[in-house]
């Protein structure tokens, strides 16, 4: 879709990070593995696009403005609840392989941007992208 070589980088959740190997045969061979990488932050910061299951780094990542797709095969049996209804949640939901280009041709639509501002706003969030300097100057008043 954007016309250039792109690196497809591997974490797993801590629950089955031991079983990359048996795993590595569902990527491809060039994938990067980056489950023991230390700093979840900075892999996002790295990220394009953020394809996930139900990690909460999706809405961590949700305020760099790039796009994120759930994949979630098994939405209807997940039991561990939600705090959102599943209509609410801003990203992209696909539950088949073969949908997987649809979705990333989808994801830079409006609606999904619409969507997304609007999910930040009903959940009252404030985050600006500049807390760090907030703080430090407040201290400084102080």
């Amino acid at each position: 879709k954007i016309g250039r070589k792109c690196v497809f980088l591997a974490r797993l959740h801590p629950n089955i990070a031991s079983k990359e190997s048996e795993l590595k045969k569902m990527f491809p061979a060039d994938t990067i593995y980056a489950s023991s990488y230390p700093d979840m932050q900075e892999l996002l910061y790295a990220t394009d696009l953020l394809v996930t299951d139900y990690s909460s780094s999706m809405f961590d990542f949700m305020y760099s403005g790039k796009p994120v797709l759930m994949y979630v095969p098994d939405w209807d049996s997940y039991d561990r609840g939600f705090y959102f209804k599943k209509e609410d949640i801003p990203f992209i939901m696909i539950d088949k392989n073969e949908d997987l280009q649809t979705a990333i041709n989808d994801l830079d639509s409006e609606k999904t941007q619409m969507k997304r501002t609007a999910f930040i706003e009903n959940i009252k969030s404030f985050e600006g992208g500049n807390a760090s300097y907030k703080t430090i100057k407040k201290l400084y008043e102080y």
